[in-house]
């Protein structure tokens, strides 16, 4: 009877996962793990270069720790196999150049709308390289490990972009006490994009967790939903009666603060999932 126990649960796990581990999906979880890095640390040198560049002397404190770290996150996406892939090494590597560049003349710049375009642009191009891993890199992965990449590369940091936007500009803003009719509509406008990819993160990770409870901690998951949830909302009526002013007394490192809580709550739950691709990479035997 035991031996037809053993056999039993034997035959469930080898159902459950693969014979042999999925390298190409476990190199995707790792680079997207790095791109990952790579994008929310230009986030935090965007907003906080915009915040100097606009009179807040304490931003300078730290930008050149957000830097540093654009740089690790470049030599780990740079030591990966995927990396080697002829369309993403291309994309990467201009990529890479182009911030290395930026990095060195933003500090010095006059023109503080041209600096934060020219991050906002690189950050776009990482977006996009982020769609190519969804669409080429992830052609091998499991259904679970394909929608879930699909979710992260194409839900998860989009949002947390649109949220550094609001972040960077309104921070910049609240240094220099005042806004533009041009810089409010411009925050009008992240405001809605932050609410619809808000509802598209929500209903997709719901549909995750429905169709592969048996891979994630879905407990863990919902009470994360939850919170970004209640946490986006507040952050968007902050941003209504407190920045879209003709005068703005709201401090500046509060507002980049209440913003970057958002992205790490929203890149906790993209840490969580990857790691779960990643374990599903691997199979029975390897």
């Amino acid at each position: 009877m035991k031996i037809v126990l053993i056999i039993a649960i034997l035959f469930f796990n080898i159902q459950a996962k693969p014979l042999f581990s999925n390298d190409a999906q476990a190199s995707t979880s790792k680079y997207m793990e790095s791109l990952r890095d790579l994008i929310i640390s230009t986030q935090k040198t965007r907003g906080l270069t915009n915040a100097y560049l606009n009179g807040d002397e304490y931003a300078l404190l730290t930008l050149f720790g957000t830097t540093n770290d654009m740089k690790e996150a470049i030599g780990k996406m740079e030591s990966l196999k995927i990396a080697s892939d002829p369309l993403i090494e291309s994309k990467a590597t201009l990529i890479s150049r182009e911030l290395t560049s930026l990095n060195r003349e933003a500090v010095k710049s006059v023109d503080t709308q041209e600096v934060f375009n020219r991050y906002t642009d690189l950050i776009g191009q990482s977006l996009l390289l982020a769609q190519t891993i969804s669409r080429h890199a992830s052609k091998k992965s499991s259904d679970f490990g394909k929608e879930s990449t699909t979710l992260m590369m194409e839900s998860l940091l989009p949002f947390a972009e649109h949220i550094g936007v609001l972040r960077g500009i309104g921070a910049g803003l609240a240094a220099k006490k005042t806004s533009s009719r041009k810089n409010r509509s411009i925050l009008i406008s992240e405001l809605a994009k932050v609410q619809v990819f808000s509802q598209n993160i929500q209903s997709k990770v719901s549909k995750i967790i429905i169709k592969h409870k048996d891979k994630i901690q879905t407990s863990v998951i919902k009470e994360k939903l939850k919170k970004l949830d209640t946490a986006t909302e507040n952050y968007l009526v902050l941003t209504q009666k407190n920045i879209l002013k003709n005068t703005i007394t709201y401090d500046s490192s509060e507002y980049f603060n209440k913003g970057t809580e958002i992205i790490t709550q929203s890149m906790s739950i993209y840490d969580d999932i990857n790691k779960a691709v990643l374990a599903d990479s691997k199979g029975w035997l390897f």
